[in-house]
């Protein structure tokens, strides 16, 4: 689930993380990724509907995530319902949130050219 809850505290509340916590021993246990072939828009309200949108379609969900290819930051993956195997990222372009990313390289328009293109974004 993802949750952006914050809290700020004074750093004298603060304790220190135990030595079989340290990042020596215990490998990180999140991944970033970002979605491969889509745009998410610009504007901080629309960006926020569409992490809103994407968190009620996946929330307690089953989906199968697959490296399209890597990224200079993070590799860039494509989502399936586990169930259905319908593309979470191509649901989000039908329903007019987010748009089709451009892409030039020859390996990857065939990927990108399934998906639908929207000219503009409503939401």
């Amino acid at each position: 689930m993802v949750t952006n809850e914050r809290e700020r505290v004074p750093s004298t509340r603060l304790a220190v993380i135990p030595p079989a916590f340290s990042t020596r021993t215990l490998a990180a246990q999140a991944t970033e990724y970002t979605f491969a072939y889509i745009q998410v828009p610009q504007d901080e309200d629309a960006r926020a509907d569409v992490v809103d949108s994407l968190v009620r379609d996946i929330q307690n969900t089953q989906c199968l995530l697959n490296v399209e290819h890597s990224g200079v930051t993070c590799p860039h993956v494509t989502l399936q319902f586990a169930d259905s195997k319908d593309d979470v990222g191509l649901s989000l372009v039908k329903e007019g949130m987010v748009m089709v990313d451009v892409r030039k390289e020859k390996h990857l328009q065939k990927m990108v050219g399934k998906r639908p293109h929207r000219r503009n974004s409503k939401r």
